[in-house]
């Protein structure tokens, strides 16, 4: 418990998780507001994800008086962008490459309803992000799977496939497993 209190901020592994620069961050919001203002008046919701894990919440978005991580602002920019791309993601099964600790899809589930959220990570990143999502924020619909169990969506209609950083950090060898 005290590990999972912390790991946001804890030293090397905090910061492969949480290292959105707070200029950034802003600038991240700033796109929303000019892009998808509504989701700028609903941020408050969005701000469920910085309650576990002790993030830096040293993003100060002055006109809401409100102080966040850089990392949900861009958990925030992604679901605007989304949005604009698909519209509606209701009822989608989508699939994260690498979701690390789950952030995104607890953002994007503040705004949709998907069907299934599932994230293809190493065995240690999903059983975190299982924790986080699953226990933590109650997300029955979140489903964690390794690359080798990848086999186990043949069977699944995937509406959408994303990947915040991870996919384009993977070598080409691993990205042809995707």
């Amino acid at each position: 418990d005290s590990v999972f209190n912390d790991f946001k901020s804890q030293g090397s592994y905090g910061y492969i998780l949480e290292h959105v620069p707070q200029d950034l961050g802003l600038a991240y919001l700033q796109n929303v507001q000019e892009n998808n203002a509504k989701f700028i008046h609903k941020i408050r919701k969005y701000l469920v994800n910085d309650i576990y894990g002790n993030p830096s919440k040293s993003l100060q978005f002055t006109e809401l008086g409100i102080n966040m991580s850089p990392t949900t602002a861009r958990y925030i920019k992604v679901l605007s962008d989304l949005t604009t791309l698909f519209g509606s993601l209701d009822g989608m099964n989508i699939v994260e490459i690498g979701a690390g600790y789950g952030g995104l899809s607890l953002v994007i589930s503040k705004e949709y309803e998907f069907a299934n959220y599932y994230d293809i990570d190493l065995y240690e990143p999903g059983k975190l992000a299982e924790r986080y999502c699953q226990k933590a924020h109650k997300m029955s619909n979140f489903h964690i799977l390794t690359p080798e169990q990848l086999d186990e969506l043949d069977n699944t209609e995937i509406d959408l496939v994303i990947s915040n950083y991870a996919f384009s950090e993977c070598n080409y060898e691993t990205q042809d497993v995707y």
